[in-house]
């Protein structure tokens, strides 16, 4: 166990489901699988090992389902202070939207890793963000009460909920999936 409570770091693996259903391992190493998405045009899958410290860029072939190139395109490190990225999503103008567990904060990188829009919360621990609604326009940001003190938990009456906000930038439509089930 490490100082999350969780199984032993990098002992995990990414997966990605097949259209036949099989399960096809594509990464090794992993710790904390929390945010992923792709960019608009698909070619690039963007994914965060909490445990790693930042936020990661694959190339991704989307007819093969294949992931290429690996790189870091946002370091935060996990500590206390600074905080750890968790659940992300991306909009239509390929920003990458992050909740930052222990910042009280979702954070908008462009595709290259620049800060470029911080949204405040009034909880510690935002756990991840989606865009909807009828025009995909409102950022809905959930949290967690998980570790927090009761002196903590007054002075965030709010932690564990759901917070929306329309940040400006709109979000993708969710992602189709061609897996084939049998009954």
């Amino acid at each position: 166990m490490n100082e999350f409570g969780r199984a032993a770091e990098e002992a995990g693996a990414l997966y990605c489901l097949e259209p036949d259903g099989r399960v096809r391992r594509v990464a090794d190493g992993i710790s904390l699988s929390n945010g992923m998405d792709w960019s608009p045009d698909g070619q690039t899958f963007y994914y965060v090992d909490s445990l790693s410290g930042g936020i990661d860029a694959f190339a991704f072939d989307l007819e093969r389902g294949a992931l290429g190139s690996r790189r870091r395109i946002v370091e935060l490190g996990i500590q206390p202070e600074v905080g750890f990225v968790d659940g992300l999503c991306v909009d239509t103008d390929g920003g990458i939207w992050a909740a930052v567990w222990g910042a009280a904060e979702v954070r908008r990188y462009s595709p290259s890793g620049e800060l470029d829009t911080v949204v405040r919360v009034p909880v510690t621990q935002p756990t991840s963000c989606v865009f909807a609604g009828e025009e995909l326009d409102m950022l809905f940001i959930t949290s967690a009460r998980r570790g927090l003190s009761p002196d903590e938990l007054a002075n965030q009456p709010h932690a564990g909920s759901v917070f929306c906000c329309r940040p400006g930038p709109t979000g993708l439509p969710p992602n189709p999936c061609r897996v084939e089930l049998s009954a």
